[in-house]
């Protein structure tokens, strides 16, 4: 692991290198202690779910393991960061409707048409 990039209540997003994948990559890290059993099924139903996803526009996920303390899950690593980063990067809305269209809203609605129709609502 090479430093925390990111994270939210019961997880820390760290960026890595992996060795076998020869590149950079996104691990996530969720504590075992922090988690009650609603967590520990939550994140049991993240690496099924996101194990059995492979679409352009998710993120993919490379491996998931775990040890005493750990669950990981090893995930490509997004270089130009998030949309949340994006727009606070910029300090500004998108005006440009194609831009915004091309770049956000159809990825979007691509990815969450992929899980509807698995039964899948994404929070």
């Amino acid at each position: 692991m090479i430093e925390r990039i990111g994270g939210g209540k019961n997880s820390s997003v760290y960026s890595a290198y992996s060795k076998r994948l020869d590149k950079k990559v996104a691990m996530k890290v969720y504590r075992k202690a922090a988690l009650n059993k609603l967590n520990e099924l939550q994140v049991q139903r993240e690496v099924y779910i996101h194990s059995k996803l492979n679409h352009k526009y998710a993120v993919k996920l490379y491996a998931a393991f775990e040890d005493d303390e750990n669950v990981y899950l090893v995930q490509q690593y997004a270089e130009r960061g998030d949309l949340f980063f994006k727009l606070k990067q910029s300090g500004t809305l998108y005006t440009d409707e194609r831009y915004l269209v091309q770049q956000v809203i159809y990825p979007l609605l691509s990815v969450l048409s992929t899980l509807h129709a698995r039964g899948i609502i994404h929070r």
